[in-house]
């Protein structure tokens, strides 16, 4: 079986139970996708607030708006190239 997958926009909104494995994972996500990911609901654990600074030093760009994470992913291209949008 031979399968072709092609690049496409993922959007939508997912309410998932607070963890900190789940946590760190949606943050490696953030990191990768292109353009904004919104989170909301990060656990305040240490570890998730390592992951959060893992991803800062990759090139992420994450902004605090009243409680929700904004962070701007692409990595490892297009991280920084308007971090004011």
């Amino acid at each position: 079986m031979k399968v072709t997958v092609y690049p496409s926009v993922i959007q939508g909104a997912v309410e998932v139970p607070r963890s900190k494995s789940i946590g760190q994972r949606v943050l490696a996500c953030a990191l990768m996708a292109n353009g904004e990911t919104i989170i909301d609901g990060l656990p305040d654990s240490d570890d998730c607030q390592h992951a959060l600074e893992v991803i800062r030093q990759l090139g992420a760009v994450v902004r605090n708006d009243n409680g929700k994470l904004l962070v701007r992913g692409g990595y490892p291209f297009k991280c920084r190239l308007d971090p004011a949008t």
